[in-house]
C-alpha cells in the first residue's frame, strides 16, 4: 500500500510540475504579438496574412495579447512558487495535511490561470471572424498534433517534430479557440 501511495504521489508531482515547465517554455518560444519577441514583428505580420486580418483587428490582437501576458505573469508566478514548495516538502518527508494544501493552492492556481485563458479565448472570438477562427483553429491542431507525434516518436523538447502529422489523430486542443 505504502509503494502504491508513493507511485501515485511520484506521477501527481511529476504531472504538476511539468505544467509550469510547458508554460514557460511556451513563453521563452513564442513572440511576443507586439513585436518584442525573437521573430520581432514578423509573427503579427505572418498572422495578418495567414488570417487575413485588418489592422484595426491587429491593434486589439497587440492589446489583447498585452493583457493576457500581464493577468497570466502573476499566475505562471505564484504556480511555478508552489511546484517548487511542493517538490521541497515531499524531499523534507513533509505530512500528507502539509502537502495537501500546497496541492490545494496549486489547484487554485491552475483554475485561476484556465479562467484567464478562458476569458482570453472569448475575447478572441470577440475580435475574429468564423472564418479566421476556423482558420486559426486548424492551424493551431496542426501545430499540436505534429508536437504529439513528435513526443510518441520520443523526440525531444525544442525540436521540430520529424515527420508530418497523423491527419486521423483528433485534433489537440480543440477546445482552445
Amino acid at each position: 500500500m505504502n509503494k502504491m501511495k508513493l507511485w501515485m504521489v511520484g506521477g501527481l508531482l511529476a504531472s504538476l510540475a511539468a505544467y509550469p515547465l510547458m508554460a514557460l517554455a511556451d513563453d521563452a518560444a513564442a513572440p511576443a504579438p507586439d513585436g518584442n519577441g525573437p521573430l520581432g514583428g514578423r509573427w503579427m505580420e505572418k498572422m495578418k496574412d495567414k488570417l487575413g486580418l485588418t489592422d484595426a483587428q491587429v491593434d486589439k490582437l497587440k492589446q489583447l495579447a498585452k493583457d493576457q501576458r500581464s493577468a497570466v505573469k502573476p499566475l505562471r508566478h505564484d504556480l511555478k512558487d508552489e511546484t517548487k514548495t511542493l517538490a521541497d516538502k515531499l524531499k523534507a518527508g513533509a505530512g500528507d495535511s502539509d502537502l495537501k494544501r500546497v496541492l490545494d493552492k496549486i489547484d487554485q492556481d491552475r483554475q485561476a490561470l484556465d479562467a484567464a485563458r478562458q476569458k482570453n479565448r472569448e475575447a478572441l472570438r470577440g475580435i475574429l471572424t468564423p472564418t479566421q477562427q476556423a482558420k486559426a483553429y486548424l492551424a493551431m491542431a496542426k501545430r499540436g498534433m505534429g508536437r504529439m507525434d513528435h513526443w510518441k516518436k520520443g523526440g525531444n523538447r525544442g525540436q521540430a517534430p520529424d515527420a508530418a502529422p497523423d491527419s486521423s489523430a483528433p485534433p489537440q486542443g480543440s477546445d482552445k479557440l
